[in-house]
């Protein structure tokens, strides 16, 4: 989560369900990974507007799985890092695969 401050953050619905198709994880997956209800999920990404500490719960399930949302100095999330350690289903590229 870099760029503006924690309580000026917000995501366009649009990258929220980008990361989450990218991590191939369902609504309910990251609300119970992040602690957080399927509802509130939902919100993002319909409405983009959940609370600044869910907010930062969700953020850091996308994170731990290699996927950082770039904000700009005025809290808009305006781009997705996707970590060159992950294929698309979010799971670690391994020598196995």
């Amino acid at each position: 989560m870099k760029g503006a401050p924690q309580s000026f953050r917000r995501v366009h619905p649009g990258i929220a369900r980008a990361a989450e198709a990218f991590l191939d994880l369902t609504q309910q997956a990251v609300a119970a990974e992040a602690g957080v209800a399927r509802r509130t999920v939902h919100g993002l990404e319909t409405k983009g507007s959940p609370t600044d500490e869910n907010l930062a719960k969700i953020l850091k399930v996308f994170e731990a799985r290699g996927v950082l949302i770039v904000f700009d100095n005025n809290g808009r999330a305006d781009k997705i890092d996707f970590s060159k350690n992950l294929k698309p289903s979010g799971r670690a590229n391994s020598d196995r695969d």
